[in-house]
């Protein structure tokens, strides 16, 4: 007999059924107690029981979804759709591809309220999907027909790069799935070099892009029905409270990327449609003569943090300027540093670094009245987005201290127009430019050399 149906699609009618007098209530339960104890499909037992005919099942679930049926049988599949769906994605989803017409792929499927396999199929096919109803014995039948005398689709599932989506295949969305589906988040975005990946909802649910530098991809969507357990989830192991909708909230998850410890920050932004996540990820610091091979840089970085002074780590947003100051820092031995962040996002030896809170009151105003007494050599400041802030710093650097800051520019010409140079022309030493991994040092001569 032929499997109609998979359960997410029967147990939603199964019900009506009943009401309309097709099976008994006492059929439906020795049914599911049938499938439970066989681990079959509700639609398998009904008509291996003869409790319905196959014609008449179909027919009743095409009314109540309004989807239609095929058979296959009868049926010539488009042999050029089956490059959309690899012979892994058709088998797991009991699907197979029939016809494309313009952006539209036609799909037939035995579960089509399987919404995890819905969302999977748009993302990878790129398409808007049609789905009609098929039973799942045809659908086996024409993937063993169309699919093994395709050598071209067996290359393609043997090219497929491993895709955080395919967590979402499973049908078991437990706490642990979810943890599993972060990481799987997490380690692809590293794979693929991007340090932001960014969560919004839309109507399909929670749209994800990665952001790499310039330029955002999405990678798909978490389905609707999963968003609520998924962003709590995420909240979670961000350390957050998951209730909260209403105001910004920072955090930050450790993970393991090819067995190296990576942290990633949890951000949270309300809007009035929702909340948008942005969780980034930085790299662990390196030792600074891998990180700055030129031994002229690493000399005029030594010279002038001893002698005091503004340094201000110029790039893009995401090129990794933390992770370059974390560098250097880390490289000064015998001296009192003090860091003043948002976020830590790795925990430095010897480094007295300070997480500013406003719960607590303590922003970036207080913290600076109050460093002048831990006698610090060398201040990280995340950011000094004042201009009382920069001429405090300079102060502090006129006295003998070394200040790292962070600035977001292009190029060197972008943050010439976009900076202030006037608070701090007399204390900085120069800029470190961070550009996809290469560094250059950007003498205080040669910048105003541009002015």
């Amino acid at each position: 007999m032929q499997d109609i149906l998979t359960n997410k699609t029967l147990d939603k009618l199964k019900y009506d059924l009943v009401r309309e007098g097709l099976i008994s209530f006492e059929n439906l339960t020795e049914a599911e107690n049938t499938a439970k104890e066989q681990k079959q499909t509700l639609a398998k037992i009904f008509v291996e029981s003869n409790f319905i005919q196959e014609s008449a099942l179909l027919k009743f679930i095409e009314s109540k979804l309004h989807i239609p049926s095929v058979d296959l049988k009868d049926y010539s599949v488009d042999r050029e759709c089956l490059k959309y769906i690899c012979t892994d994605d058709a088998k797991r989803y009991k699907i197979i591809p029939l016809f494309k017409i313009e952006e539209v792929l036609t799909v037939a499927m035995s579960d089509p309220l399987n919404l995890f396999a819905l969302n999977n199929l748009i993302t990878t096919t790129k398409c808007d999907i049609e789905p009609v109803i098929c039973s799942e014995n045809s659908i086996n039948e024409a993937i063993e027909k169309y699919y093994n005398q395709e050598p071209y689709v067996e290359k393609l599932v043997q090219n497929i790069t491993l895709d955080w989506r395919n967590k979402l295949s499973t049908e078991k969305h437990d706490e642990k799935t979810l943890e599993e589906i972060i990481f799987a988040l997490l380690n692809q975005a590293c794979e693929e070099k991007s340090l932001e990946i960014v969560f919004e909802k839309e109507v399909n649910g929670l749209s994800v892009t990665f952001n790499v530098e310039q330029q955002s991809t999405n990678r798909g969507n978490i389905p609707i029905l999963l968003m609520p357990a998924f962003i709590a989830k995420l909240k979670k192991m961000a350390s957050l409270d998951f209730t909260v909708t209403n105001i910004p909230q920072i955090g930050k998850i450790k993970f393991l990327y090819k067995n190296k410890s990576c942290v990633a920050s949890v951000a949270t932004l309300p809007n009035i449609k929702s909340e948008r996540i942005s969780v980034k990820i930085y790299k662990p610091p390196k030792q600074i003569d891998n990180l700055i091979t030129n031994k002229g840089d690493l000399e005029f970085i030594e010279k002038n943090i001893n002698n005091g002074g503004i340094f201000v780590v110029l790039g893009s947003d995401l090129s990794g300027k933390t992770s370059v100051i974390y560098s250097i820092l880390n490289s000064q031995t015998n001296k009192n540093i003090l860091t003043f962040e948002s976020i830590i996002k790795y925990e430095l030896p010897n480094i007295k670094q300070i997480q500013l809170n406003e719960k607590i009151g303590l922003d970036l105003s207080k913290a600076m009245r109050f460093l002048e007494f831990q006698l610090p050599d060398i201040i990280y400041f995340e950011s000094l987005p004042t201009a009382q802030s920069l001429e405090y710093s300079s102060t502090l650097a006129a006295g003998g201290k070394t200040i790292f800051t962070e600035f977001s520019a292009k190029n060197l010409q972008d943050f010439i127009q976009k900076f202030d140079f006037s608070k701090i022309q007399k204390t900085l030493c120069g800029i470190i430019y961070v550009n996809d991994d290469k560094i250059e040092i950007i003498s205080k001569n040669d910048i105003f050399k541009e002015i």
